[in-house]
């Protein structure tokens, strides 16, 4: 038997239609706030849908404090956590 898919916890920040306005944005968060780590992550389910996920994948604890982080920094207010399976 294979084993249980593992949880993994992103971060997401903003959701985009495009890679391009996505890889723009990631970019631009990039500059000015570093300690995010943005990056564009397409999700296998959601078929050409673009999100901007902060700090990669990590524990729903670690990712529930960075979404307090980016939403107390102003980063974006509806900032979300999801749990992909990896």
């Amino acid at each position: 038997p294979s084993p249980a898919p593992k949880a993994m916890w992103r971060v997401i920040a903003f959701t985009y239609l495009s890679r391009d306005a996505a890889a723009r944005k990631a970019d631009e968060v990039n500059r000015s706030h570093p300690d995010f780590a943005a990056t564009v992550f397409a999700p296998a389910h959601k078929k050409g849908w673009y999100l901007v996920a902060l700090g990669g994948f990590m524990t729903r604890q670690d990712a529930v404090r960075l979404q307090q982080k980016a939403r107390t920094e102003g980063l974006a207010r509806d900032v979300f956590v999801h749990n992909y399976v990896n």
